[in-house]
């Protein structure tokens, strides 16, 4: 987008992990919000397999995401709080779909996009590992240069009229 490679960027953003965009040159424009969840696979029980905040004595096994994507860098904030070794990466992927197949199969906890797991959660085949307080909203933006009328168009258009 910086570069001129697109035309358009679809993201999300917190206040307290902004998205670094030069505001002048680039409008964002709401779409939507998300939550992050943490979610675990549940025990005979019904309680998740791993639940935050977990403690040294007996790591919580996180599927994490990578260091450098965004929601590598939400978890990191999320977990800040935990105490030294309560949590343990136990795999390492950028796309929610891997970690939430390891989920599935009991292999940790992971955060995912609530969107993307409703029906897990529906169906108990997932559950969440941690209250409230775990859970991060995200705004969903849309990014694009102020001077690309085009796109402007197309998204007061379709944001306007109630269409995605």
């Amino acid at each position: 987008l910086m570069e001129g490679e697109c035309d358009l960027l679809v993201c999300y953003d917190h206040p307290d992990l902004p998205l670094v965009v030069d505001r002048d040159q680039f409008a964002c424009i709401p779409a939507g919000t998300e939550s992050l969840v943490p979610v675990a696979a549940p025990a005979r029980s019904g309680a998740p397999l791993f639940a935050l905040p977990g403690g040294a004595a007996s790591p919580v096994p996180l599927l994490a995401y990578g260091k450098d994507s965004y929601f590598g860098r939400v978890v990191d904030y999320l977990t800040a709080r935990t105490s030294p070794g309560a949590l343990a990466r136990a795999c390492e992927s950028d796309m929610a779909d891997v970690l939430k197949a390891l989920a599935l199969t009991g292999q940790g906890l992971a955060w995912l996009p609530a969107s993307a797991i409703g029906d897990e959660l529906a169906q108990g085949r997932l559950v969440q590992a941690g209250g409230a307080a775990w859970r991060l909203e995200l705004e969903i933006l849309f990014v694009f240069a102020k001077s690309n009328g085009h796109v402007r168009d197309l998204i007061a258009g379709g944001v306007g009229a109630g269409r995605p």
